[in-house]
């Protein structure tokens, strides 16, 4: 993803790792609403498949664990 990782100053690669914890976060709290949607109403969302809800279907199982 960042070739040149090792090369990168500390300051970048702060930069770095800043951009993809807010990324994994905004991915996640979307999955997270969209599910959500999904359980009030009993039936799936009118809205369409957020991005990536197969691959962040691991998820779901930490929901359930904590109920």
């Amino acid at each position: 993803m960042y070739p040149d990782w090792d090369n990168a100053t500390a300051a970048l690669q702060s930069e770095i790792l800043n951009d993809v914890k807010n990324r994994w976060r905004s991915v996640r709290d979307r999955f997270k609403k969209y599910e959500k949607d999904c359980e009030k109403s009993g039936s799936s969302p009118s809205k369409k498949k957020c991005a990536y809800c197969d691959e962040l279907a691991f998820l779901r199982s930490g929901r359930e664990l904590r109920s």
